[in-house]
């Protein structure tokens, strides 16, 4: 209903809605109020307010004050949303830049915003790619060539990680 229900002296003909009068019927209440709690014109949930030992008359400034008490949880309820996708989606932007980059690199670029490059005297740059990988790539459902890849370089970062080397980034089917 969007809006508050509140029975100051509930009796045994209450009327209201299936629901309502289940709720009433076994919990033995003396006086309650629902209140909606609405997020962009939804429901999300429902604050309930009761008493099963005395009657409480309360005012419509003391609702109204409830209301707005219940609309500052509704806030706090979606800030907390909020600040959970805000965190899965640095967890999902930390992974595609640990997968991308040498997690040193990707550490230095989370925490300064910019990597200071480094001068190699001597190195060797390995670049890998599966000989006519594409081609049959088109026989592959998506399921079966992100698993064939992945499955490939699995192994390419167990040799790197046994190897004390790093990998610089893959590229569709190649490995550098």
């Amino acid at each position: 209903r969007k809006k508050h229900l509140y029975i100051k002296r509930v009796n045994p003909d209450f009327k209201g809605t299936s629901i309502d009068k289940e709720l009433v019927r076994i919990s033995n209440l003396r006086w309650f109020l629902y209140v909606p709690l609405i997020f962009k014109d939804e429901p999300i949930g429902l604050l309930s307010f009761t008493n099963y030992e005395k009657t409480v008359n309360l005012s419509m400034d003391q609702i109204k004050s409830i209301e707005v008490f219940c609309s500052q949880v509704v806030g706090a309820i979606y800030n907390s949303y909020l600040r959970n996708r805000i965190e899965e989606e640095r967890q999902k932007a930390d992974r595609l830049l640990k997968n991308i980059l040498p997690a040193k690199v990707a550490d230095e670029l989370k925490e300064k915003g910019y990597v200071k490059p480094k001068l190699y005297r001597n190195s060797t740059i390995l670049f890998t790619d599966f000989v006519e990988f594409t081609k049959h790539a088109k026989a592959m459902s998506p399921d079966d060539l992100i698993q064939e890849l992945d499955r490939y370089f699995y192994q390419f970062d167990e040799i790197i990680s046994r190897n004390h080397l790093t990998k610089l980034k893959t590229i569709g089917d190649a490995y550098m």
